[in-house]
């Protein structure tokens, strides 16, 4: 077959199907237009289809004061659990309530640099220079504890002097009111002495008996008194006797020793 024939072949092929497909866009439009229309179903009245399909249930809507009333407070945060920056910590002291907050901050960040510090060995056992990864974390949880530790006194430095001044101001106003006191009563009339009852009789007994009661007591140490000198007596004769005999002893020693001696030198010369 020719080049030419193929052509011709190929170019009633392609009018053929363009005359195919024009047809079929013809015929389309009748076959759907039945279906459209027995598609469409009779629309109901908007109010006889709200009376069919009935009231649609809605939740109960609850007045805001009630459903405030229902929820409860709503949690606020204090100031003392606000985390504080670094600016305010460097920031001085002025009240007790500051003072407070600077102290539990320094207890979080103490407690946050010793648990990076722990994590920090942890990683620096798996280096090749452990020692030089752990010096770096020591200097740094150092430097970092010593910042803490300067905010940290600050901080009771001024509890400490604002408690004494509160001690100092509870004294004047003490000291105040006791002035005031004092004055009042020096301004009042002097109150009348009551008469002394006769009792004179009670008192002169009472005097006696302790006026005996001083003699006993003295008759008492002066008899402990000699029966110490007879002690002290009774013991240097103890040991003045003590003594002798034993000046006794030595000299019947004495006088055994020389007996032995010249019972030896007599029988060397008897030889």
């Amino acid at each position: 077959m020719s080049q030419i024939t193929q052509k011709a072949i190929l170019t009633l092929a392609l009018v053929i199907g363009a005359g195919a497909a024009g047809s079929a866009a013809a015929v389309a439009p009748v076959a759907d237009a039945p279906l459209a229309a027995t598609s469409t179903a009779p629309q109901a009245e908007p109010k006889r289809a709200e009376a069919l399909a009935g009231s649609t249930p809605t939740a109960p809507q609850v007045e805001p004061k009630r459903a405030d009333a229902l929820a409860g407070p709503t949690p606020t945060a204090s100031p003392a659990d606000a985390k504080l920056t670094d600016a305010a910590l460097a920031a001085p002291t002025h009240t007790v309530p500051v003072a407070d907050a600077k102290l539990l901050e320094v207890t979080r960040r103490r407690a946050l640099v010793e648990a990076q510090f722990a994590a920090s060995e942890q990683v620096c056992y798996t280096q090749f220079f452990a020692n030089r990864c752990l010096d770096k974390a020591k200097e740094k949880r150092r430097v970092t504890l010593a910042v803490l530790r300067r905010v940290e006194n600050e901080a009771n430095h001024f509890k400490r002097a604002d408690s004494v001044d509160k001690r100092d101001l509870a004294l004047a106003e003490q000291n105040a009111k006791s002035v005031a006191d004092a004055a009042r009563r020096g301004a009042l009339p002097p109150k009348a002495v009551a008469p002394a009852r006769a009792n004179a009789a009670p008192v002169a007994r009472a005097q006696s008996e302790h006026a005996a009661k001083a003699r006993r007591q003295q008759e008492l140490d002066a008899a402990k008194v000699g029966q110490r000198a007879s002690n002290v007596a009774a013991y240097e004769k103890k040991q003045r006797d003590a003594a002798e005999r034993q000046r006794q002893v030595a000299a019947k020693l004495a006088a055994k020793a020389e007996k032995a001696r010249q019972a030896a030198a007599a029988a060397a010369a008897s030889k």
